[in-house]
């Protein structure tokens, strides 16, 4: 599998991440919704249990992907918030039925440093944040920090080109 480099930007690629932003609702997936197969399960007590419903949508950014081009918004999330596609471009842009994540957990991510994925969930404006990486498996010591603490940035060139704390 072959990307083409743009604009001199970064390679292209493929990536995969996890979200979590609603305990309750992801802890649901096999157990009381979202089972494998298309077609709807059934619990031990014989009950029916219902597939993924979409909980909100995410898409490529850029102007083959804009409201014009894709009027649905993009492909559905559901419970089972896992996704994967295309990384160094654009970027994708999340958007949830009950508005941005308050809290967000991104984990089991697969994205290599040469094709960065830059995700974008559109917030009000005023919000503020902070955004704090943890690292697996490290150990805190005087030389050694398992924390980054993210930037702001007003630039997306600035975000596409950093070392991904931006």
């Amino acid at each position: 599998l072959t990307f083409i480099k743009r604009n001199n930007g970064p390679e292209r690629g493929l990536g995969h991440i996890r979200l979590r932003f609603n305990d309750a609702l992801h802890d649901t997936v096999g157990e009381t919704s979202c089972f494998n197969g298309d077609k709807e399960g059934e619990d031990g007590a014989g009950n029916t249990i219902p597939l993924c419903p979409a909980i909100g949508r995410i898409r490529h950014i850029g102007p083959k992907f804009d409201s014009s081009n894709d009027p649905l918004g993009g492909l559905p999330i559901t419970a089972n918030s896992e996704l994967a596609g295309p990384v160094g471009g654009f970027g994708w842009i999340l958007q949830l039925d009950d508005g941005p994540p308050k809290n967000l957990k991104i984990d089991q991510v697969e994205v290599d440093s040469s094709t960065p994925l830059m995700l974008a969930i559109p917030y009000p404006i005023g919000t503020s944040f902070s955004v704090t990486a943890h690292a697996a498996w490290c150990s805190t010591t005087n030389s050694n920090s398992c924390t980054e603490d993210f930037l702001s940035s007003d630039s997306i060139e600035h975000i596409r080109h950093s070392q991904g704390n931006q």
